[in-house]
């Protein structure tokens, strides 16, 4: 009795390889495109825009500058806070140097900064890295007060 051929070829593993990392840049750039998207749509670019993102309600706004030590550190809890919040509280990020100098050292000590903003009106500002990671926890938590 004659053997039965695999009618299946198998893939060159050259082009498997090939397809594989097409797939994974292109799966990437999709995700690093809308990722960039997001956060432009968050980003304020003009400072008289702090107190005027929501009418009602309450959100951050989190003052970071891109040199700042600490903000690298926390960089990966504020991603985390922003794509899956418990209470879908926003989050829109300022740079440090759109920060007035008339509020620098007085009401912006330094960064990271978390402002909260409640019903349009600036209610507190939680400065360092841990009371800020601890405030998204309150607000995961459901214990966050304004």
């Amino acid at each position: 009795m004659a053997k039965k051929r695999n009618s299946r070829k198998k893939m060159d593993p050259i082009k498997l390889s090939f397809f594989i990392i097409f797939g994974l840049l292109v799966l990437f750039t999709t995700i690093t495109f809308i990722h960039n998207l997001q956060q432009s749509r968050y980003h304020i670019k003009d400072w008289s825009e702090v107190t005027t993102k929501h009418e009602e309600g309450t959100y951050f706004v989190y003052v970071y500058s891109d040199t700042c030590v600490y903000c690298q550190q926390i960089r990966g809890d504020v991603s985390e806070f922003v794509s899956g919040n418990e209470q879908d509280m926003p989050l829109y990020y300022v740079d440090w140097t759109l920060v007035p100098q008339s509020l620098r050292g007085t009401a912006i000590t330094g960064t990271p900064s978390l402002l909260v903003i409640h019903d349009g009106v600036w209610v507190n500002t939680i400065v360092g890295p841990g009371p800020i990671v601890n405030a998204f926890n309150q607000v995961n938590n459901g214990t966050f007060q304004p």
